[in-house]
C-alpha cells in the first residue's frame, strides 16, 4: 500500500511537471528542483536555504535549455550527487567526481577492461574445486535480452556439477552498473530463496522489497525475470567470496549488497565508486526530458543502509591481474579463504 502511494503520488507530480514547461527552454526547472527537494535519497543531509541560493543565483543566469540543465547539475552538486542523471535530446547530464590522479591513472587501464567486457560473462573452474565467475556491466534494455542474459548467467553457475564445487568467486570489479534484473536472477541459485535487498526513501521508508523465487526475481509481488529453472543440487549454502572494487557501481553494488547477510560468504578487495550505491529511477518529465534520479537507498537483508558505498570485510588493495587470475592478489586471498572449507 505504502509503494502504491508513492507510486501515484510521483505519476500525479510527472503530470503536473510535464504541463508546466518552461517556454523559454523546455526544461521545467522550478518544477525539477521541487521535485529534487521533496525525493532526492539526500535532501535531510544538505542545508536547504544554501541550496535554494545556489539555484536562485544559476537561475537568474539561465537563459538557454544548456544553462537551465547545468542550473540542475548544479543542484545535484549541492547535494553531493554524483549518481542522479539527466537526459535530454540523446545527451546525458550530471555531477561526475572523479577519481584521484594517481588512482585514475592505475584505474584507467581496468575502466577500458570493463567497457569491453559489457554483457560478457567470464566463468572458469581451478583445480581445487573453485568456480570463479566475472559478472560485467549488463546493459539490456528489452525484456528478451534481459532474460537470455539472466538465463547465460544462471547457466554458468548452476551447469557446474554442485556437488563437486567447493567453493564461488563472484568478482563484481569490472561491474560499472546497467540493468540489475539479469544480474540478481543470475546468481539467485547463489542467494537462496528470500528476501534479498531493500530499498528506502530518505526519511527511512521502506518503499520496495527484493526477492529471490525459484531463479526469478521480485520487487515485492512483481515478477521482474523469467529464467527457467534447472533443479539441480541447492548451492545457496556454499562459500562465496565476492570481489569488489573502486569501479563497481550502481547495479553492480546492488548485486553485492545482495549478498550481505548470506551464510558463508565473504567481501574480499576495495570499497565500491563512491556515492553510487543508491537506487535510480527514471522519471519522465517530458517526451525529451528525464531525470534517472537517486530517491532511495539499497538496503541489505536486515537493513542495514548502504547510501555512500561498500566496504569489504578483508582489504585488498590493487594487485589486479584479469589476463593470469592465479597471480591475482585478490583473487588469490578469496581462494585462501575458501580452502578452510571442507
Amino acid at each position: 500500500m505504502q509503494l502504491r502511494k508513492f507510486l501515484v503520488a510521483i505519476t500525479l507530480l510527472n503530470l503536473l511537471l510535464i504541463n508546466g514547461l518552461n517556454a523559454q527552454s523546455g526544461i521545467p526547472m522550478d518544477s525539477v528542483y521541487t521535485f529534487i527537494k521533496n525525493n532526492s535519497v539526500y535532501k535531510n543531509q544538505v542545508d536547504w536555504q544554501q541550496v535554494d541560493s545556489i539555484y536562485k543565483v544559476h537561475k537568474s543566469k539561465s537563459y538557454t535549455t544548456e544553462d537551465s540543465i547545468q542550473t540542475l547539475v548544479q543542484i545535484l552538486k549541492a547535494l553531493g550527487d554524483v549518481h542522479s542523471s539527466i537526459q535530454f535530446q540523446g545527451k546525458s547530464y550530471g555531477h561526475y567526481e572523479g577519481l584521484e590522479k594517481n588512482e585514475w591513472a592505475y584505474l584507467k587501464n581496468f575502466k577500458t577492461i570493463a567497457e569491453e567486457s559489457q554483457n560478457k560473462i567470464f566463468r572458469t573452474k581451478f583445480l581445487q574445486g573453485f568456480v570463479y565467475i566475472r559478472i560485467p556491466g549488463i546493459q539490456v534494455d528489452d525484456s528478451k535480452s534481459l532474460n537470455q542474459m539472466a538465463q547465460m548467467l544462471y547457466d554458468s553457475i548452476v551447469l557446474y556439477t554442485p556437488e563437486r564445487v567447493r567453493g564461488y568467486i563472484v568478482d563484481l570489479r569490472l561491474n560499472t552498473g546497467g540493468n540489475v534484473y539479469p544480474m540478481l536472477a543470475g546468481v539467485s541459485a547463489l542467494l537462496g530463496e528470500g528476501l534479498i535487498a531493500k530499498e528506502s526513501d530518505a526519511d527511512g521508508r521502506v518503499v520496495r522489497n527484493w526477492y529471490i523465487h525459484g531463479p526469478n526475481v521480485f520487487a515485492d509481488s512483481t515478477q521482474l525475470t523469467y529464467v527457467q529453472n534447472r533443479k539441480l543440487d541447492a548451492i545457496s549454502t556454499k562459500p562465496v567470496v565476492v570481489l569488489t572494487g573502486p569501479l563497481t557501481a550502481s547495479s553492480g553494488t546492488f548485486t553485492a549488497i545482495a549478498f550481505k547477510r548470506r551464510p558463508n560468504t565473504l567481501f574480499i578487495g576495495e570499497p565500491t565508486a563512491k556515492g553510487y550505491s543508491s537506487s535510480l529511477t527514471p522519471f519522465k518529465f517530458s517526451k525529451e526530458f528525464t531525470v534517472n534520479f537517486a530517491n532511495c537507498s539499497v538496503l541489505d537483508r536486515v537493513q542495514t543502509v548502504y547510501l555512500d558505498q561498500l566496504t569489504p570485510d578483508q582489504i585488498v588493495y590493487r594487485g589486479e591481474n584479469f589476463d593470469h587470475l592465479l597471480a591475482d592478489k585478490k583473487i588469490k586471498a578469496a581462494l585462501g579463504w575458501l580452502q578452510k572449507f571442507h
